[in-house]
């Protein structure tokens, strides 16, 4: 059984989580969440700031779909997008941050923001 911000074995296994969200049309459609593998994580990097293209990077979705959901359907999906990717997603950006650090001191902020504005 998972906890409200860990990831289970079973979604890790299978590569995420199936949810049912709703859409403004009043229809429902199944969404899998996936948890992303690590050469996904730089794209990740790049939409951190922009919610729905998270979304759609993370459902396998077009960016434009985010509009036909309903807010609460779209605000679950983001939600379970941070809860399932966000803790690898953060270790592997530390690990990122330190070797800049390392290489470049008191570069960091400037080299972690170029990563997420070259779309």
């Amino acid at each position: 059984m998972t906890t409200e911000n860990t990831v289970s074995k079973t979604e890790t296994l299978f590569g995420g989580t199936e949810l049912v969200v709703s859409l403004k049309d009043g229809t429902s459609e199944i969404v899998k969440v996936i948890q992303l593998p690590v050469s996904k994580f730089i794209d990740f990097a790049k939409v951190i700031d922009d919610e729905c293209e998270m979304v759609s990077l993370v459902c396998n979705k077009k960016k434009e779909w985010c509009d036909s959901l309903q807010i609460e359907a779209f605000e679950l999906l983001v939600a379970e997008c941070e809860r399932i990717n966000m803790d690898f997603f953060g270790r592997w950006l530390q690990r990122r941050i330190n070797r800049q650090q390392r290489i470049l001191p008191g570069t960091l902020p400037q080299s972690v923001l170029r990563t997420g504005a070259q779309k």
